[in-house]
C-alpha cells in the first residue's frame, strides 16, 4: 500500500499499482504516471472529504473507489488522463467519481457498481472516455455533460444517464434487466437499443435522436411527458420492435433543402407483428406539431405499422387501400389520416 503526502506527485517515474496493492490517498492532491493493473486499486482515504487524481492513469486492469464513513461522502476527482487499450477494465464505486479530462484515450470496459455515481465532467470541465464500453450497475447512474462520446452503454435494474447539457453520442445502449431510465436536459444519440425480455427502457426527459439514419428499438420502449424524440424525416427513422408508449413530444427536424417529392418516408416504424402502434403514433400528431408540418407542405399519416410524412398527394397515392382510411385532422388545406394495423 502506498500512501502519498500532502499534494504529492511521483514526479518523471512511474508507479505501478498491482495484485493487493492500492494508492489510498490522505490528502486532497497526488498524481504522477500511474500504472493500474492485475487488480490493483486507487482508493479515497482522505478524510477531507475530497481527492484530485492528476498525471496520467494507465489501465491494464483495476479500480477506483470513493468511500463512505457514516455521514462523512467523500468524492474523486480524476484529471489525470486515462489511457487503456479495448482489452483494459476499470471498474469504479463511490458516491462521486469525476472523470474531467477531455483528453482520455480509454478503450476498455468502464464498470460502475452498483448505486455508484459516474460523472464525465466536474463544473465547466467536460471529460470523455474515449472510446469506452460503459457498464452501469443495479440503482447506479452515469452523468454527462457537454460534448462527450463513448462506444457503448449498458444499463441494469433501475440504472439511469442523465445528460444533463450537450449530447451523450454512443453507438448502443442495452438494458440488461428491470427498468432503466434515460434523463436530463440534454440530448443522447445512438444507433441501436437492445432491450432484454421482460425489461423495459424508461426515457422520463431530455432528447433522444438517431446517431445516423436509423435508431432500432430491439424491447420495449415508454416516453414520458417531458421527453423528446427528434427525428430528420426522410434521412433518419426510428425503428421500434417492441411495444411503444407515447406521452411525450416528437420533434421533426426538417430539412428545407430535402425534396420529399412523390414519396412518402416512415418517421417511425413498427415491427412487432403482435402490437398495434395506432393510438401511440396518434398520441404524437398533435396539433402543434400537425401546424409545423402542414406549413412546410407536408402531412402526416399513422396506420398501424408505421407514422409517415410526405406531400398529401404523395400520401393519398402511396398509402394502400385508401377508402379504408378516415379523416383525423384538417388544417391549413393539408390532411393527417389514420389507417388500423390489419
Amino acid at each position: 500500500m502506498r500512501t502519498p503526502g500532502s499534494n504529492s506527485t511521483f514526479g518523471g517515474k512511474s508507479l505501478t499499482i498491482g495484485k493487493d496493492g492500492s494508492l489510498v490517498f490522505k490528502t486532497n492532491t497526488a498524481g504522477g504516471n500511474i500504472i493500474l493493473e492485475n487488480g490493483g486499486s486507487i482508493v479515497n482515504g482522505n478524510y477531507n472529504n475530497k481527492a484530485i487524481l492528476t498525471g496520467t492513469l494507465t489501465v491494464k486492469n483495476g479500480s477506483i473507489s470513493g468511500s463512505v464513513s457514516g455521514t462523512d461522502i467523500r468524492t474523486f476527482n480524476i484529471t489525470a488522463k486515462i489511457i487503456g487499450d479495448s482489452n483494459a477494465n476499470l471498474s469504479v464505486s463511490g458516491p462521486a467519481i469525476y472523470f474531467s479530462n477531455s483528453a482520455n484515450d480509454f478503450k476498455g470496459t468502464l464498470t460502475v457498481a452498483d448505486k455508484a455515481n459516474v460523472y464525465l465532467y466536474n463544473g465547466n470541465s467536460v471529460g470523455s472516455l474515449g472510446d469506452a464500453k460503459v457498464v452501469v450497475g443495479t440503482d447506479s447512474a452515469l452523468y454527462t455533460k457537454g460534448a462527450t462520446a463513448v462506444k457503448s452503454i449498458t444499463l441494469n435494474d433501475k440504472a439511469n444517464t442523465t445528460v444533463d447539457d450537450g449530447v451523450l453520442t454512443a453507438e448502443t445502449l442495452k438494458i440488461n434487466a428491470g427498468t432503466a431510465t434515460l434523463a436530463g436536459t440534454g440530448k443522447i444519440s445512438l444507433k441501436d437499443i437492445q432491450i432484454a425480455d421482460g425489461a423495459t427502457l424508461t426515457q422520463t426527459s431530455g432528447t433522444l435522436t438517431p446517431n445516423g439514419d436509423t435508431l432500432t428499438f430491439s424491447g420495449d420502449y415508454n416516453q414520458n411527458e417531458a421527453a423528446i424524440l427528434q427525428i430528420t424525416p426522410g434521412s433518419q427513422t426510428v425503428i421500434i420492435d417492441g411495444e411503444a408508449f407515447f406521452d411525450g413530444i416528437l420533434e421533426l427536424e426538417i430539412d428545407e433543402n430535402f425534396d420529399f417529392g412523390e414519396n412518402i418516408y416512415a418517421v417511425i416504424q413498427g415491427e412487432d407483428e403482435n402490437y398495434d402502434y395506432l393510438d401511440e403514433f396518434e398520441k404524437l400528431m398533435t396539433a402543434v406539431l400537425q401546424e409545423e408540418v402542414n406549413a412546410k407542405g407536408l402531412a402526416l399519416a399513422a396506420t398501424g405499422e408505421a407514422l409517415f410524412i410526405g406531400t398529401p398527394g404523395a400520401i393519398s397515392n402511396n398509402l394502400p387501400e385508401p377508402s379504408t382510411w378516415a379523416l383525423l385532422a384538417l388544417g391549413f388545406g393539408l390532411l393527417c389520416l389514420r389507417k388500423r394495423r390489419g
